[in-house]
């Protein structure tokens, strides 16, 4: 059995990092009964009162669902307004929401529409700002710069791209007078003492920074390390869709033919219709239309997307972009089964997708 926290700390911190939603999201916790032991999790893609109930039937302590249940602060709960929220307190099931995270994130929703076309990733379609990151500078006497190192390292510093433990050292040396209420690792009391140390520097990302310090403090041998904390700017691009290319050209039929077969999808929806063939294009799950405009930037002239209005497909039309419209349901609920996979995957747990309906179909 694994628990609530463990399986957040994966997901915000490994799977679909939390500091890269954007400033008007709100995911993560949701409705958080404590670090509770779970034993089974459901997945759905909306946090609807019918997908709690499903969790509740199979005996799952948690929900996930990339929809957040709550978009702004709450003043109370209400019958009738929060019943779903009510439910999960009364039923003692968790509920966790992870959104524009999950969209952005480099294995996460668009990314798996790219996998599932067979196109490669060329770059974000658009770009925000990077999360924060911090240079973490900690003197160590020589002989133990492998431990503290060890201790930083797990608790998720010194990562750069591909490579873990990434770390520069420099020696010097340090000098201390330790006062009457000291204990020291070195040196005795009231006396000076100069030691050989190594200069140990590592970046952490901001929300790994407090777990970093204190094994930095745990593994060090002195009762007062001293260490530096600098701000440094992350060199990370990131942002809302993707842009993609197929492996060779395909006529815009068969471009469309591949969507509906790749992502199983009923049908979908088109603002013109194009000639020329297709290699390039930008995708971008759920409501997102509007960034055509990011797509015409990028250098692409089609944008897949859910969730097309009729004045966005007129001005998209005028610049000669083709939005196709997929469906905000279909383009998001296709990579929930992906994601339960890869938790069952992770904590060797029982995962549930829920089953929904889509909430607009076409009437024949």
């Amino acid at each position: 059995m694994t628990s609530v926290d463990k399986i957040i700390s994966f997901v915000e911190n490994d799977f679909a990092d939390i500091n890269k939603q954007l400033s008007w999201d709100f995911s993560g916790r949701q409705v958080y009964l404590g670090d509770k032991g779970v034993s089974r999790i459901c997945i759905a893609l909306d946090p609807l009162l019918s997908a709690l109930e499903q969790a509740h039937n199979w005996g799952c302590e948690l929900l996930i669902t990339h929809h957040p249940l709550f978009f702004h602060p709450q003043r109370g709960l209400f019958a009738g307004r929060d019943d779903a929220a009510i439910y999960a307190v009364k039923n003692d099931i968790s509920l966790l929401s992870y959104h524009t995270n999950l969209d952005v994130a480099d294995n996460g929703i668009n990314a798996y529409i790219l996998e599932l076309l067979g196109a490669r990733f060329v770059s974000p379609l658009t770009e925000e700002e990077g999360k924060q990151w911090y240079k973490l500078m900690v003197f160590v006497p020589l002989g133990y710069e492998n431990a503290v190192l060890d201790a930083v390292s797990g608790a998720g510093a010194g990562n750069i791209g591909n490579y873990s433990r990434c770390a520069f050292y420099s020696e010097g040396l340090g000098t201390f007078i330790p006062n009457s209420e000291a204990k020291p690792f070195l040196g005795e009391t009231g006396k000076a003492e100069i030691v050989k140390e190594l200069r140990i520097e590592v970046v952490v990302p901001e929300n790994r920074l407090s777990a970093a310090v204190q094994a930095m403090r745990k593994a060090h041998p002195y009762e007062m390390p001293a260490f530096d904390i600098i701000p440094v700017k992350s060199p990370e691009k990131h942002g809302l869709g993707m842009v993609g290319e197929l492996p060779e050209p395909i006529s815009f039929n068969g471009f469309l033919e591949l969507l509906k077969n790749s992502l199983s999808l009923p049908d979908l929806r088109i603002n013109m219709n194009r000639k020329k063939d297709v290699k390039q294009f930008s995708v971008c799950a759920g409501s997102a239309a509007e960034l055509w405009q990011d797509a015409a930037r990028a250098g692409v002239d089609i944008h897949v997307t859910g969730d097309l209005k009729h004045h966005t497909a007129i001005d998209a039309r005028e610049r000669d972009i083709t939005i196709v419209d997929i469906g905000h349901f279909h383009s998001e609920r296709v990579f929930m089964k992906r994601f339960a996979d890869t938790l069952k995957k992770e904590f060797n747990t029982e995962v549930f997708l829920a089953e929904e309906v889509p909430p607009i179909a076409a009437y024949i």
